[in-house]
């Protein structure tokens, strides 16, 4: 979503039991089409915070304001422990919210203020627009098979970007 206007710039449909972040990739994909530009940020929540996204963005040059787990530890800690494993490019950005997080009293404190200088809290404005999905068109799928429930969402997500326009 284009936290400047509210145009939802890509969406997948997937089953119940797919994890969020397998799809991350494609979704970038399409919003980078549909927004004709490149992304700068991603804003995502801690089900994000794994090497494949992190790739991801690093090969299309986006910052990450992605929240890294309670236990998660930066390259140098794992390289001690992994011996010797290659550090990546990719999850430097990841070390750094590592650090920032670590110089803090306790990991609440340092998410709390890395979310605060990071902007973390405009991310509420995807939510609040799945929320607006769920008002407007209810919570539930009319369609049974599969491929229509998949047409059923996009068309409901392009009424909403349609509504926002006006």
């Amino acid at each position: 979503m284009d936290l400047d206007n509210g145009e939802i710039l890509s969406a997948t449909y997937t089953d119940s039991k797919t994890v969020d972040s397998k799809c991350f990739e494609e979704l970038i994909e399409k919003a980078e089409k549909t927004c004709n530009k490149p992304i700068a940020t991603v804003r995502a929540d801690k089900a994000y915070d794994n090497r494949p996204c992190y790739k991801a963005m690093h090969k299309r040059g986006i910052k990450s304001i992605i929240p890294t787990r309670k236990d998660a530890v930066t390259q140098n800690e794992l390289k001690k422990s992994t011996k010797g494993e290659k550090q990546l490019k990719c999850l430097e950005e990841r070390d750094k919210i590592i650090e920032y997080v670590n110089k803090h009293d306790n990991y609440e404190i340092g998410i709390k203020a890395w979310k605060i200088s990071e902007k973390y809290h405009l991310r509420s404005r995807i939510e609040s627009c799945m929320n607006r999905v769920k008002r407007t068109f209810g919570g539930m799928l009319r369609s049974k098979c599969e491929e229509s429930r998949k047409n059923e969402v996009m068309i409901k997500l392009g009424i909403l970007n349609m509504i926002n326009t006006l």
